[in-house]
């Protein structure tokens, strides 16, 4: 890259000017009343401004996050700073000028400077008390108590209504789309809105109808308990998509279930926190054996883990309960005794959850939810000679999330997004 002209002339003069060398990504627009200073020791920078509480920062965490472009570079924006440049580190000097914070380190690699933004350093603060449990607060998601809904044809053709679209599912886990044109695999246009379908057990589409030697309950016409998709695998979909093209009113029964996992387990954490402890400690084995199938088809996936996984600030982060796809337990006597007493206990609270919502879709609707934080279910059903022709597919949720995040900026929308529950000990 470098070889091409452009590349050079903006290479030399993030290296070689001062002015470019000492830079951030600017956030303020106001000036800022801050005084700063350095402790004794050279390990710690300390910032108080306008009134604010004391604020402060390692001498270390502010060189390894250093903003300049040598350590940051413009175009890629990856952090290159060596280890090595943290090893006898020390502030040697740190002051206000207008909305920065200069800051000037010694260590054993030599003298380096930055300037810091200002308000760059508040978003990043991580000393004042209860700005983490703030931060927790703010990725809490909200509980729908009906189908939050959209139509097609709106979030094709509007980014303001894409952008709705996008936050209900990232807010409320969920959201029921409209008038999509009955096409088969027409449902690929709605994945295509977050990024490509997720390959998966079943490819790009499944189809949900029931078929002689079903590899999959799905493809039956029997019920489907309360599950998530594809636990047995270490990164299961994100963002599942059911879409309806045929239900024809003979069908008797069919009506799916939808179920936020998220504040039954909380509720299970209030009432019950010696079987919430269980279910983060004691793993369980999700599986899905077809060896007997011929060529590609032939499958052994195996995952195990907790139905509950918490973050370092004992926050639920991750949400597994897939029971269709349960394997033989494998833990100590104890342990088991433990786990079905803690297993009945929520299996229980699921399906008394008024929290539930049952619906039956009609052709040309679109669920789409957030696989890892809503359980779904469907109730048996008897065909009378009509179809019920449902098809799914995912998106990658880490896509989503990307998606969701720069359209929010994109448009200068303040939004906090709301925890995924894909594991992350972020949102």
């Amino acid at each position: 890259l470098i070889r091409h002209k452009m590349w050079k002339k903006l290479f030399a003069r993030a290296i070689f000017q001062p002015s470019l060398r000492y830079c951030s990504l600017s956030y303020s627009t106001v000036a800022s009343s801050c005084n700063t200073s350095v402790t004794e020791d050279g390990k710690k920078l300390h910032l108080v401004c306008d009134g604010e509480r004391e604020r402060r920062y390692h001498g270390i965490w502010l060189r390894h996050n250093c903003r300049c472009p040598q350590c940051l570079p413009v175009y890629s924006q990856q952090n290159i700073v060596h280890h090595s440049h943290l090893v006898d580190l020390k502030l040697a000097n740190a002051k206000v000028e207008g909305n920065h914070v200069r800051v000037d380190w010694n260590s054993a690699t030599g003298d380096h400077s930055c300037n810091f933004d200002i308000e760059w350093l508040k978003k990043y603060d991580y000393t004042t008390p209860g700005i983490h449990e703030e931060r927790k607060k703010n990725e809490l998601p909200l509980v729908a108590e009906s189908l939050p809904t959209m139509k097609y044809d709106d979030i094709m053709s509007s980014t303001e209504t894409y952008f709705e679209w996008m936050k209900q599912i990232n807010f409320y886990g969920i959201s029921l789309l409209k008038n999509v044109p009955t096409i088969d695999k027409h449902m690929i246009k709605v994945c295509e809105k977050i990024a490509e379908p997720q390959i998966s057990a079943h490819q790009d589409v499944f189809d949900l109808i029931a078929v002689d030697n079903p590899t999959d309950i799905g493809y039956t016409n029997d019920d489907l308990y309360l599950h998530m998709d594809s636990n047995y695998f270490e990164s299961p979909p994100g963002i599942m998509i059911l879409f309806c093209l045929k239900f024809d009113d003979c069908i008797e029964g069919g009506e799916s279930t939808f179920l936020d996992a998220y504040p039954v387990v909380e509720e299970l954490r209030r009432k019950h926190p010696k079987h919430f402890e269980v279910l983060t400690r004691v793993p369980y084995i999700n599986h899905r054996i077809h060896d007997s199938l011929d060529g590609l088809d032939a499958v052994r996936h195996k995952y195990s883990a907790p139905h509950i996984s918490l973050d370092h600030h004992n926050q639920v982060c991750g949400i597994s309960w897939s029971p269709h796809h349960h394997a033989p337990l494998l833990a100590t006597e104890k342990e088991v005794e433990e786990y079905y007493e803690a297993f009945l206990l929520l299996s229980n609270m699921f399906d008394e959850s008024p929290l539930k919502i049952v619906h039956k879709m009609k052709p040309g609707e679109a669920v789409v939810l957030n696989n890892h934080r809503v359980l779904h279910a469907r109730n048996a059903f008897k065909t009378n000679g009509g179809e019920r022709h449902i098809q799914g597919s995912y998106v990658n949720v880490d896509f989503f999330r990307s998606k969701f995040a720069v359209l929010s900026k994109q448009l200068n929308k303040e939004v906090s997004i709301k925890h995924m529950f894909n594991r992350s000990f972020v949102a």
